[in-house]
């Protein structure tokens, strides 16, 4: 009796929940709300969720008669069993069902920016490319000097043979059809039952007077062509956002400068009475693999560092130079959204040393010389955080700590950077 008492209390009311696009422009965070009703015996609740597939069953303990979750997208199951007092099970509701789907933020890319009417037109059909949107997807005409909207209707392409519920935001719409509105300057507003939401560009709409019986003969031949002509333009500029949309922004090339430390045993300091000195580098980095979410990213960087000490005074003329060439592993997270992230890196490669040193006796008068090129490998690590102000521009700070393998000579190099560069 109790069981049924409270399979009647146990109820599902957030089931429209959704989870964040693989390559959606922003990361959200997004959860999931089950709500029941109070059962008068029950101290505590226990709260057991699994996918429908099967698997491991998560088990939640709460005081609360709700639950929040944060699940991928997936079909899951889920009961409430009431706990009493003295810990006890007094009832349990049977298994419920519920869909996590995929959300995303709209794309949106207008094919004719001005649109011309008559007074007789009810309707205007208006062509364009919307991408990630679904049937519950709300598409409004926004009026940019009155903020007035009205709602429009659009055609939905669902070829996805079946492999997305109608739910999931990725399907796309090829036209919008709006109503008869004033001259004026408009865009469109896309939102998504999950919230994320995009503008369109400016559309200006003009109104034209009547035309002619025969103008209007030649009017519609004139348009059927530019019909033919925007549905291959249609065509076009889905096959780029569908390629856009695919291609994860995943190198980097940056040039740095920064000064140079050599702190391990004085070396530096003993050949060149420098204990800072310039550097430079080059690097570039690949990041081809990726979490489903996006926040965490693998790959390589290649880089080549030049480091120099020149002295010059009445009595030393030497020069030295560090040349680094090195490859390493980068482990790279973002931070805030998808403009600021910081990178580890631990790699090795080789090191080439050169100096041409000079000394004048200063009793003698006597000059002495010499050149030493040596080449040793090197192990190097480095953190660094990288900020994307813009669509294609980066900057970075961060540091890298060469160490060489030399039996007469190891030397531990630390070199802080910044730099600014490309990624795409």
């Amino acid at each position: 009796m109790a069981n049924k008492r409270f399979l009647l209390l146990a109820c599902l009311v957030f089931l429209s929940a959704f989870a964040p696009a693989f390559l959606s422009s922003e990361e959200n965070k997004f959860e999931q709300r089950i709500e029941w009703k109070a059962d008068a015996t029950a101290l505590e609740y226990k709260v057991e969720v699994q996918l429908v597939s099967g698997g491991e069953i998560s088990s939640y303990r709460t005081d609360n008669t709700y639950l929040v979750l944060s699940l991928t997208v997936g079909s899951y199951r889920y009961r409430v069993h009431a706990i009493d007092f003295l810990g006890r099970e007094a009832a349990v509701s049977e298994w419920r069902t519920f869909e996590v789907f995929k959300a995303a933020t709209p794309e949106v890319d207008i094919i004719q920016e001005t649109v011309s009417f008559t007074p007789e037109e009810k309707n205007i059909k208006l062509p364009l490319v919307i991408l990630n949107i679904n049937r519950q997807t709300s598409v409004e005409l926004v009026n940019t000097a009155t903020k007035k909207s009205v709602e429009v209707t659009f055609e939905l392409n669902t070829s996805s043979a079946g492999k997305e519920s109608p739910s999931s935001e990725v399907f796309r719409s090829s036209s919008v059809t709006v109503p008869a509105v004033a001259e004026g300057v408009y865009f469109l507003r896309i939102k998504n039952p999950s919230g994320l939401s995009a503008d369109s560009a400016n559309i200006n709409f003009v109104e034209e007077k009547s035309s002619t019986k025969p103008e209007v003969v030649e009017v519609a031949v004139e348009d059927s062509e530019l019909i033919r002509q925007k549905d291959e333009e249609i065509d076009r500029l889905t096959k780029q956002l569908a390629k856009k949309g695919s291609t994860v922004r995943n190198m980097q090339a940056l040039l740095a400068l920064g000064p140079g430390f050599a702190p391990y045993d004085g070396s530096l300091e003993k050949l060149t009475d420098l204990s800072v000195v310039p550097q430079a580098a080059f690097k570039f980095t690949v990041l081809p693999f990726s979490t489903k979410s996006g926040k965490i990213r693998l790959g390589m960087e290649f880089s080549a560092c030049e480091v120099l000490a020149p002295v010059f005074n009445e009595y030393i003329s030497s020069f030295l130079s560090a040349s680094f060439a090195n490859a390493s592993f980068v482990y790279q997270q973002k931070i805030f959204k998808d403009s600021i992230s910081f990178s580890l890196k631990l790699g090795g490669g080789l090191s080439l040393i050169a100096l041409d040193y000079k000394y004048t006796d200063s009793y003698t008068g006597r000059e002495t010389s010499s050149w030493i090129f040596r080449p040793y490998f090197a192990a190097v690590a480095g953190l660094a955080v990288t900020w994307k102000p813009a669509s294609h521009l980066l900057v970075e700070a961060g540091g890298d700590v060469e160490y060489l393998f030399s039996a007469s000579m190891p030397t531990l190099a630390i070199l802080p950077y910044i730099g600014i560069g490309v990624h795409w």
